[in-house]
């Protein structure tokens, strides 16, 4: 039963981010961050996928009460996968974004970066379990060409 828990937690550690789409060249980082929690709202996979690299490093550490920090990294496909799962499996899930503080980090062969930070709350109920996490995030963004991608994604989700 542990096991299927933490796995049930990787699955959730959603990063539960106006669509994505023709502006994306001109949009800003915060209308990023939005666009990227309607999509997640929308339980989009073609455009969430669109919204990130191919390079992209998702990286999660869980706080867990009487146990160590856990951290996991996922790829792409498996960051892509945990969220399929999620709205497959969650019979609820809502989530609220607090407004993201956004700060230029880098502008390296001519890309530019940006982290942005924001602090999620979320409630889920999966297989008759209900959970709520406070979540972390920072997204590190690049312009690539005309768009804004997710290059990075670290998470710290403490549950309850």
């Amino acid at each position: 039963m542990h096991k299927l828990r933490m796995l049930m937690v990787v699955l959730l550690s959603s990063f539960s981010l106006v669509g994505y789409g023709d502006n994306a060249s001109t949009q800003s980082p915060a209308d990023f961050v939005k666009a990227y929690e309607t999509v997640l709202r929308q339980q989009d996979n073609g455009l969430l996928a669109s919204m990130l690299a191919d390079d992209v490093t998702v990286q999660v550490t869980l706080l867990m009460a009487d146990e160590e920090p856990m951290l996991i990294s996922l790829t792409r496909d498996e960051f892509l996968q945990q969220q399929r799962a999620l709205w497959l499996f969650a019979s609820v899930h809502e989530f609220h974004f607090d407004k993201p503080v956004v700060r230029k980090v880098a502008n390296e062969g001519g890309r530019t970066r940006w982290q942005v930070t924001v602090e999620q709350q979320e409630r889920y109920e999966l297989f008759r379990s209900s959970l709520n996490r406070e979540n972390r995030i920072a997204l590190v963004l690049e312009q690539r060409d005309d768009a804004l991608l997710i290059k990075e994604i670290h998470t710290q989700s403490r549950e309850w």
